[in-house]
This record gives C-alpha cells, sequence and structure tokens, in this order.
C-alpha cells in the first residue's frame, strides 16, 4: 500500500515530468517524449493524470539514444547534452527551454567539479605532508634548538 508521504513524492515527481515535458517541448520541434513499449502503463499515472510512467525522448536527428526512465529530467539533460548542443536541425519553439535547464546543470557542474578538485588537492597536500614526515624529517614543533 502507498503511504500519503509516497503518494505526495510521486505528485512531486510527476509534476516535476510535466514542467520538463515543456521544457522539451519549446526546446525542439523535433524532439519527442514518447512511452516506451516496453515500460508498460501505471495505475499511478492513470489515478493522478501526470506523467509517471516511464518515458524516453527520441529525435530523427538525434546520435544517441536516449534511456527511458519515470524521472525525467535526468533522462532529458542527458539526452540534451549528447545531441542538442550545436545541432543545425533544432527548432526553438520558445524559451525557457531544455537549454535554459542544461545551461544551468553544467554551471552546476562545473562548480561541484571545481570544489572536489579543491578538496582533492587538500587531501594529497596533507597526504604528502603526513608522508615527508614519517620519512623522518622532524614536524616543525620537534626541531632542536640551536644552542
Amino acid at each position: 500500500m502507498l503511504g500519503d508521504e509516497d503518494f505526495e513524492e510521486y505528485v512531486r515527481i510527476g509534476e516535476r515530468n510535466q514542467e520538463i515535458i515543456e521544457l522539451t517541448k519549446r526546446h525542439c520541434a523535433n524532439a519527442i517524449i514518447e512511452k516506451p513499449a516496453f515500460g508498460g502503463r501505471g495505475m499511478l499515472e492513470a489515478g493522478t493524470g501526470l506523467p509517471l510512467d516511464m518515458r524516453t525522448i527520441r529525435c530523427e536527428y538525434a546520435a544517441h539514444p536516449a534511456p527511458a526512465g519515470m524521472q525525467l529530467e535526468g533522462i532529458a539533460l542527458q539526452f540534451w547534452e549528447a545531441n542538442c548542443r550545436g545541432c543545425p536541425h533544432r527548432e526553438v519553439q520558445g524559451i525557457p527551454n531544455l537549454t535554459t535547464l542544461g545551461e544551468a546543470a553544467l554551471a552546476d557542474r562545473a562548480v561541484r567539479e571545481g570544489r572536489q578538485e579543491t578538496e582533492r588537492d587538500a587531501r594529497e597536500r596533507a597526504r604528502t605532508e603526513r608522508a615527508t614526515h614519517a620519512r623522518g624529517a622532524s614536524p616543525p614543533s620537534r626541531r632542536p634548538l640551536a644552542g
């Protein structure tokens, strides 16, 4: 049995899927969101009217197929990144669209990767410092006093 919290989460997913479908429609007239034949039909979508069944995105010009799943945001962003950036066949229908979402996601990723690199560098400096001390170098607090 589905609890209230679970149901509310599915409603949030369905509402976000609706937003992603609209962003994709405005992104390009060639992008088609569809239910794959193997995806089945769920009672949640039937009961709520929200897009909760498995979906995928296709385009006759896309070189890379999109995965299929219930949560469209990741699928749409992956499809956009693999196929849409710089596509000469793109027919923009409106703004904001998938590119708006994709560029924001790329900016977030760059910030996250920069933070991870800074953390990696700090860990490596600490590791190098510990290794130097372990090989016999006196730590700064244990140096003999001149005298």
